[in-house]
């Protein structure tokens, strides 16, 4: 069994509630899996799921520059807190667009709450696990899927030689993440 052992909630931006910024986490700055999440109805519904194998916090600088460059998706930040998924903007809506929205990005990257597993673990390993949660994710459908700003996985444990059972551990409830995973 491997235990991921999620810690967090953790912030890229100063925030209205002062969660802890995760660049400021020295745990950060290992590799792991990582789980970007909004708060809606007490729990943290799952955006985005990945794993980094060498610098969980490196990779988030990279990502708040996908953020700044207009390489990621803004979502209406009125429907993202009544629990719908509106693209304010997507990469290719063009510059106008872009700069239209630009504070509801900066506004995302303050609600959006992190939560990070280190792991010193192999890539593949990461890269299994990051697949087996979006899998599942996909699966359950409705809010789980919706909330999702990745494509389907399909993931088959009969395509590794050994079963694995993992075992999640979080530090907050986290919507539609089980308890145990057998992969």
């Amino acid at each position: 069994m491997l235990a991921v052992n999620f810690l967090g909630p953790y912030a890229l931006l100063p925030n209205a509630d002062d969660t802890p910024l995760l660049l400021g986490t020295h745990k950060s700055w290992q590799p792991g899996l990582y789980l970007w999440t909004f708060l809606y109805n007490k729990a943290h519904r799952i955006n985005f799921v990945a794993c980094c194998p060498k610098n969980i916090a490196t990779r988030h600088k990279e990502h708040v520059n996908e953020f700044l460059d207009g390489a990621r998706r803004f979502y209406q930040i009125a429907d993202l807190q009544s629990g719908v998924l509106t693209d304010a903007y997507a990469p290719g809506d063009g510059q106008d667009k872009f700069i239209e929205n630009f504070g509801t990005g900066l506004d995302q990257l303050s609600l959006m709450r992190i939560f990070f597993a280190p792991l010193d673990e192999s890539p593949e390993m990461l890269a299994r696990l990051t697949s087996a949660v979006v899998a599942h994710l996909h699966r359950l459908g409705g809010r789980a899927a919706d909330w999702l700003d990745v494509e389907p996985i399909s993931y088959d444990p009969a395509s590794y030689a050994q079963p694995l059972t993992i075992r999640l551990g979080r530090p907050a409830f986290i919507a539609s993440l089980p308890d145990e995973m057998h992969l």
